[in-house]
């Protein structure tokens, strides 16, 4: 058996007979958390690797013995490579979306059903000449330092 699979196997071997004891870890950790149905009995056969290397062309003396097959042939490795190239952009759109759904959770505002606001920036007090953005706070030109104090003090969504 070459290297590449046994090399995996005896790790998952090893992992195997020390799963008890990591289970019993996570059972004393987690206290009354513990759900042992969270738990496999056992990893044998959670791991594996396998790989197809398909021919990227049919063969040659097919063409000349059967033309018709050769033909079929070449439809058959094209529609596998039509098939893997969907199948990476149905991966890639998943986890796109998975991405930008998280990223709009973050930045509606809402964080474990709580307002999320940003915390008062140390150049608030006007040390910054940039105090007005700093501060999370654009007073127009003309406000009132009243008003400037006032949205300054406010809760600012992040």
């Amino acid at each position: 058996m070459p290297s590449w699979k046994t090399k995996p196997r005896k790790a998952v071997e090893i992992l195997d007979r020390h799963y008890s004891e990591l289970k019993a870890t996570a059972r004393q950790r987690l206290g009354s958390l513990f759900n042992a149905g969270d738990y496999p009995e056992s990893l044998r056969h959670m791991f594996s690797v396998e790989f197809d290397l398909p021919s990227v062309e049919p063969p040659d003396y097919l063409q000349q013995l059967n033309p018709q097959l050769y033909q079929q042939e070449c439809q058959r490795v094209q529609s596998r490579f039509d098939e893997a190239v969907r199948l990476a952009q149905e991966a890639f759109t998943a986890e796109s979306a998975k991405l930008v759904s998280h990223l709009t959770e973050r930045l509606s505002g809402r964080e474990d059903e709580k307002p999320v606001t940003r915390p008062k920036s140390p150049f608030s007090t006007g040390g910054c000449r940039h105090s007005a953005f700093c501060s999370g706070t654009y007073p127009s030109r003309s406000a009132s330092a009243k008003s400037a104090a006032a949205l300054s003090t406010s809760p600012r969504r992040w």
